[in-house]
């Protein structure tokens, strides 16, 4: 079971899960930079190794492809204190009238 905690700050929303069988804490960020859109998701578990972060696009080809497709981005980093973090970069979207 999966409880969440919402939190809203003026320049974004945080969603933060709490993963009742390993206590360990995944984050969710989303923030806007210029024309695009950033989500962070933030897993403060084990460090994986150097290797395995490299290595983790070989697994989610489909959502390197999709971001691309769009003109965005996705890349893995170590958390600090450890785990990983996942960055999708996305152009905004803007509405236009029509």
């Amino acid at each position: 079971m999966l409880g969440e905690a919402h939190r809203r700050r003026e320049r974004g929303t945080e969603v933060v899960v709490g993963l009742v069988e390993t206590h360990d804490q995944v984050e969710i960020r989303a923030s806007q930079h210029g024309s695009f859109v950033e989500l962070r998701i933030v897993d403060h578990g084990p460090a994986l190794p150097k290797k395995a972060v490299g290595e983790i696009f070989a697994r989610l080809s489909v959502a390197k492809g999709c971001t691309a497709a769009v003109g965005g981005e996705i890349s893995a980093e170590d958390t600090p204190g450890g785990g990983l973090t996942i960055v999708i970069s996305l152009p905004a979207y803007e509405e236009t009238s029509p």
